[in-house]
C-alpha cells in the first residue's frame, strides 16, 4: 500500500503543480484517492505539509523566479 500511495502522491504533486485551479478534492480523486481527507492526511504524513501548503509554497517560489 505504501508504494501505491507514493505513486499516487507523485501524480498528485504533478496535478497540484500543473493545474493550480483544480480543487484539492479533484486532485485527490484524479490521483486515486476516494476520500480527500485521507489524501490530505497521507500527503501531510509523507510531504510534511498539506496539499494547500504545497501549492502556496509553489506559488511563492514562482513569484521569486
Amino acid at each position: 500500500a505504501a508504494l501505491i500511495n507514493q505513486f499516487r502522491l507523485c501524480l498528485a504533486e504533478r496535478l497540484l503543480t500543473e493545474m493550480p485551479d483544480l480543487q484539492i478534492t479533484e486532485v485527490a480523486l484524479r490521483s486515486g484517492f476516494n476520500d480527500s481527507s485521507y489524501f490530505i492526511k497521507v500527503f501531510h504524513a509523507i510531504k510534511g505539509m498539506t496539499p494547500k501548503q504545497f501549492r502556496q509554497l509553489l506559488k511563492q517560489a514562482q513569484n521569486i523566479l
